[in-house]
């Protein structure tokens, strides 16, 4: 998949803008199949909060005020990770790591001609391996409306395009039916310190992003030899959700935060 498909289906969810005003006593239950195998993800939004994990992954991420709070439920623990020790410690953690590999990579380069034949092809295959997705400078990506209605999961929905250096490169489809407003401000942060860390062609379209209008509900990778579907809501249910289904359990342990919390995150 298209590094920047990848960076859309990993983050549709959080980052729509919702253009509908917000409902302040009802929430939303939604399921998402995404990826090449169709993974099944759940979402439980309300307000500024929301809950989202994989199905069979064992843990889930909530979102809300400052924080993140990773549950494991394998472990029946918990971790929590607030944007201040992102911004503190991971961001500059990850910058370290981007800016070692790029000087692996100017030394590499520099020795090439002192390698022989076997040793430089070996030495070149490992050097397109680490300029993948990070030697192509920033794309310009722009999120346009098409006209075309539709409906996902019974709601009323419309398709986007999105448009990388001039060419269509996945279709967009969002509904206002689903109010996200009210998280707004914490996912553009969020968006913010990503695109801080991502490589170059990934940059265009986080920035473009927050401008979606709507929550999207169908991604469509426009990329390869034919269309394909990489992220479908499948239901979507709104609910009465307590302020429980924003906390860990009672009797989950609080754990300290680790790279393993960051994984989480990501619901790997």
């Amino acid at each position: 998949m298209n590094r920047i498909l990848t960076a859309v289906v990993a983050l549709a969810p959080l980052l729509a803008a919702g253009a509908a005003p917000a409902r302040a006593e009802t929430g939303w239950h939604l399921t998402f199949q995404a990826g090449p195998g169709n993974q099944v993800s759940e979402i439980r939004m309300s307000g500024a909060n929301l809950r989202a994990g994989e199905a069979g992954s064992g843990r889930e991420v909530i979102v809300g005020g400052d924080a993140f709070t990773v549950l494991d439920h394998r472990a029946k623990s918990y971790t929590v990770v607030t944007f201040a020790q992102i911004e503190n410690t991971v961001l500059p953690m990850m910058k370290a790591i981007k800016d070692a590999a790029a000087s692996q990579r100017k030394q590499l380069e520099g020795a090439l001609d002192q390698l022989s034949p076997e040793e430089r092809a070996k030495a070149e295959a490992q050097l397109d391996r680490m300029k993948d997705g990070d030697d192509g400078g920033t794309s310009t990506v722009s999120l346009e409306g098409t006209g075309d209605t539709g409906k996902v999961a019974g709601l009323a929905a419309r398709k986007m395009l999105a448009v990388q250096d001039g060419k269509p490169v996945a279709e967009v489809w969002v509904t206002d039916a689903i109010p996200t407003k009210t998280l707004r401000s914490l996912m553009d942060r969020f968006v913010d310190m990503v695109t801080q860390v991502a490589p170059p062609e990934e940059q265009g379209f986080l920035k473009a992003w927050p401008d979606l209008e709507g929550f999207p509900v169908r991604v469509v990778d426009l990329t390869g030899d034919a269309p394909r579907e990489v992220l479908l809501l499948t239901a979507a249910e709104p609910v009465d959700l307590p302020a429980s289904t924003f906390q860990p359990p009672a009797d989950y342990t609080k754990s300290a935060l680790g790279l393993g919390a960051m994984g989480g995150m990501g619901g790997q």
